[in-house]
């Protein structure tokens, strides 16, 4: 799929964390699960503001592989926060490829470095945007397909 950023809008991280720093860097993170091995780490940021734009978000998980940084997971509840982080990430990224089934709706922004993924289920009012960087979410992918073939041998 071709990029569909807006020229000059593709990101290179989130809220001053650029794509691939170190966890040992950040003194404000908070993990909130780890998987064993290199597996990936979850934190939240200590005092991080839960808002965007007008949009008042439920939480804001930092997702790490190999103590990298390489995404954001953002939720938010209720049509009218859903509108307004919507309104933000459109007026920043540019208009997205859209997907629209009857009880939700799907934004994707595909990159040279960053995929974005925007979506909201209509019955319930939740809303979720992910955000990563595409150089570790592919080293990611391929270490946990390798996994899976060792485990099957």
């Amino acid at each position: 799929m071709k990029n569909n950023f807006k020229p000059g809008s593709e990101s290179d991280g989130f809220r001053g964390i650029k794509w691939g720093m170190d966890i040992k860097m950040l003194s404000d993170m908070e993990c909130t699960g780890k998987m064993s091995g290199p597996g990936p780490g979850f934190y939240i940021r200590k005092g991080d503001k839960l808002k965007i734009g007008e949009a008042e978000l439920i939480k804001i998980v930092y997702s790490f592989w190999r103590d990298k940084f390489y995404g954001v997971d953002i939720d938010t509840e209720g049509y009218f926060n859903w509108h307004n982080l919507q309104e933000v990430v459109f007026k920043k990224f540019g208009q997205p490829k859209e997907h629209s089934i009857e009880s939700a709706e799907y934004n994707l922004w595909v990159g040279e470095r960053t995929n974005i993924l925007m979506d909201f289920d209509k019955t319930s009012e939740k809303g979720h945007l992910l955000i990563c960087y595409k150089e570790i979410t592919d080293e990611k992918e391929n270490y946990e397909k390798q996994k899976a073939v060792e485990q099957d041998f």
